[in-house]
């Protein structure tokens, strides 16, 4: 199969693609699939999702007043940031609560805990030049690479990262050195500010050498370039390999889970 339009890879969907390389493609060709008669399924998000982008609404609004005045600006507007988000979330796309956080109250106490650990232990000790600002660049053969990062010190990019444990998302890191290095920033490090979703969390943080980040975003981008090449040659899901091992190999996360595009899950339903 062929196509003109370009494919836009989101920075973030870099470490997803190296978790399940079939359930990013869903994504990724989402227009092209349904053209194929295959149409993904609604997934609701996850609460840690839910909480983390909240939390960055808060985060952008401190980091942003610090720009302009050296403030972290107003504790309850941030707060209120924070929670408009989650709340649009909730009623637009649903969330799904886990074991960390297994009710709204839970997820109430934790979103402020997050937003006031961060406002009081790592704002602190950034200082920022340009915050959450997106970038793109066309990569060729069709595809535009766009990513938005936290927030740009400067000769560095830190990331905020919340969660019930922590992951490595190196490529992600290293797309963003790339593309702001195609337009004409510095970027020798990358930071990653983590706060554990837990009731007092403490802050951690990881250091990335730029380079090594910028060939881990390279080698997945690459990747993803032949494989959807390989896809529109031969039709075939088994272009992108499945991961089943995935903790996102579910109904409620996958988009592709049980559609002709991948039946490679397990399976507690009928016998087909």
């Amino acid at each position: 199969m062929h196509t003109t339009e370009k494919i836009v890879i989101r920075s973030s969907s870099l470490p997803s693609y190296a978790d399940c390389s079939r359930r990013t493609a869903g994504k990724l060709l989402a227009k092209e699939l349904a053209a194929l008669g295959i149409t993904l399924r609604e997934t609701s998000q996850g609460v840690g999702a839910a909480l983390g982008s909240s939390t960055h609404q808060a985060a952008a609004y401190s980091l942003n007043s610090k720009i302009n005045d050296g403030s972290l600006g107003n504790a309850t507007q941030a707060m209120d940031l924070a929670f408009e988000l989650y709340h649009e979330i909730q009623k637009t796309e649903g969330i799904v609560y886990d074991g960390a956080t297994p009710t709204y109250d839970r997820a109430e106490l934790q979103l402020k805990t997050l937003v006031n650990t961060y406002r009081s232990k790592v704002a602190p000790g950034i200082t920022p030049v340009e915050v959450e600002v997106r970038l793109e660049a066309d990569i060729g053969d069709g595809f535009v690479l766009s990513g938005q990062f936290d927030v740009r010190e400067i000769e560095s990019i830190r990331d905020l990262k919340t969660g019930a444990a922590s992951r490595a998302h190196i490529s992600q890191y290293g797309s963003y050195a790339l593309l702001c290095r195609v337009h004409g920033r510095t970027v020798e490090q990358i930071v990653e500010d983590y706060l554990p979703r837990k009731k007092e969390p403490e802050p951690e943080y990881f250091y990335y050498d730029a380079e090594v980040a910028v060939n881990a975003a390279r080698a997945i981008l690459k990747r993803i370039k032949d494989d959807v090449a390989a896809f529109r040659e031969s039709g075939e899901p088994t272009s992108f390999i499945a991961n089943p091992q995935s903790m996102l190999c579910s109904d409620r996360f996958c988009p592709v889970w049980g559609t002709a595009f991948c039946r490679e899950h397990k399976n507690k339903g009928e016998k087909e």
